[in-house]
């Protein structure tokens, strides 16, 4: 009973108060545009788990150790990065086998920069990506192969339905060398589930 009247005052102030030529209500965020180069470094935590459904290796082979030109082989590595939501910098493992034949196992500093692809859907991104780093070779067929040195190029897709989840497809090329020799070279194929934090 002794409520009522608060309550009508109130309703009152309220009114009166949008009615000021100053008064401006409360309204929801307007979409802006997405701008490349956006965020700040550190917006972004990044864990993909990769599966290598191929790699594709022609072996330099020196002298006349018995070394088969090509080598497909399958692995699968993982990669952890920092950035923001073009970009990031990271570790990145692969290791790979064809058969008894030859084991590789690499790591490397890794960077990729992504864009988006307008479709209007704000699902699909352009990455392109590369690292440098260290490999250790098992090969069967040249026991001389041991510690070389990793480079890859790789340009690929980024479908990302969620601020959290995202799937990857790439293609690239990589290079194994040590100074003054190269060891293989070739091309490579990574599927990619990624999370972000």
């Amino acid at each position: 009973m002794f409520r009522l009247p608060f309550v009508v005052l109130s309703l009152a102030l309220a009114a009166a108060a949008q009615s000021e030529p100053g008064f401006r209500p409360a309204r929801a965020p307007e979409f802006t545009r997405y701008e490349i180069g956006g965020g700040r470094w550190g917006d972004r935590w990044l864990i993909e788990a990769q599966a290598i459904p191929g790699v594709w290796l022609t072996l330099d082979a020196d002298g006349s150790a018995p070394t088969p030109p090509r080598i497909t082989a399958y692995g699968q590595g993982l990669r952890a990065a920092y950035g923001n939501r073009d970009q990031s910098v990271g570790l990145l493992y692969q290791g790979f086998r064809d058969g008894d034949d030859l084991e590789v196992h690499a790591l490397s500093l890794d960077v990729d920069a992504r864009m988006p692809i307008d479709d209007g859907t704000g699902l699909f991104w352009l990455k392109a990506g590369g690292g440098f780093g260290g490999a250790v070779f098992d090969a069967a067929f040249d026991p001389d192969l041991s510690g070389e040195l990793t480079g890859q190029l790789r340009l690929g897709i980024d479908f990302q339905p969620t601020r959290t989840l995202l799937l990857n497809f790439s293609l690239g090329g990589i290079g194994y060398a040590h100074p003054g020799d190269t060891v293989a070279y070739g091309a490579i194929a990574t599927l990619s589930l990624g999370l972000t934090f």
